[in-house]
């Protein structure tokens, strides 16, 4: 089984792929989907679940470490060259558990608040292509360049 700092770039990952999965199956049969609320909620909060739970799994081991972790994917198209870092230090793994807690929380919230409204299916579809967005700010490097300046 891998280390959980392995598997630090999971964390904005997998609520995508959730809300990837969706979003397409919402595109395929819509009126089928717009019936399914309980599934849609429930993969959507289950995918930020499984984020929230790397991302404590990574600060119980990251509060007694000193390391900075980075991970980087450098994409070549032509002559542009794209890349991608991500770093784990304490400042990322506390915000990482605290965003994965409130994103978790406003979720259970819009569910049981708007539980059998118009428009459910999209707004979790929304809200986990949201959810993916934000965690993945605190593990980029350029959000680090900017917080230090």
């Amino acid at each position: 089984m891998p280390a959980p700092l392995e598997l630090f770039w999971l964390i904005p990952v997998i609520p995508f792929l959730g809300a990837l999965t969706l979003a397409s199956l919402l595109i395929s049969f819509n009126r089928t989907m717009n019936r399914l609320t309980k599934p849609v909620s429930f993969i959507t909060i289950s995918s930020v679940g499984i984020s929230t739970a790397i991302s404590y799994l990574i600060l119980y081991q990251e509060l007694g470490l000193n390391t900075i972790n980075d991970l980087s994917f450098i994409y070549k198209i032509a002559n542009f060259e794209f890349s991608i870092n991500f770093i784990i230090d304490k400042f990322s793994a506390i915000s990482e558990s605290v965003l994965c807690t409130l994103l978790i929380i406003y979720m259970i919230y819009t569910y049981f608040s708007r539980y059998g409204k118009k428009g459910q299916v999209r707004l979790f579809v929304i809200l986990g292509f949201t959810a993916s967005l934000f965690l993945a700010i605190p593990l980029l490097s350029f959000t680090r360049n900017l917080i230090s300046m």
